[in-house]
């Protein structure tokens, strides 16, 4: 998987944006694979995208969203998303001091 490369360890922080989301995916891999707390996760997600995937949620699922505003701040966007790229992320470590944007997808 190509973007689980870009989620490694070390991670302080991680803005993350994307139109369609696994929650799953993200909560139980990648969240993960950044590394331990105390980490500063916040994930902008398509407004209603994002509430699809809460509609769409199987009873045995529903911690994943009771996790979302415990573990990372998760918000759903309204707005267009031709002012910022769709898919991106930001993470932060402690080994580089600048930032590194990355495209992901």
């Amino acid at each position: 998987m190509k973007i689980a490369n870009l989620f490694k360890p070390g991670t302080h922080a991680f803005w993350g944006t994307t139109y369609a989301l696994g929650l799953a995916l993200f909560d139980q891999y990648l969240l993960r694979r950044l590394g331990g707390p105390p980490l500063n996760a916040v994930l902008l997600a398509d407004h209603w995208k994002l509430g699809e995937m809460w509609d769409r949620l199987a009873p045995e699922e529903h911690y994943l969203a009771r996790q979302a505003n415990r573990l990372y701040l998760m918000r759903g966007h309204r707005g267009t998303w031709r002012r910022r790229l769709p898919r991106e992320d930001l993470p932060v470590r402690a080994s580089r001091r600048s930032h590194a944007r990355h495209r992901l997808g």
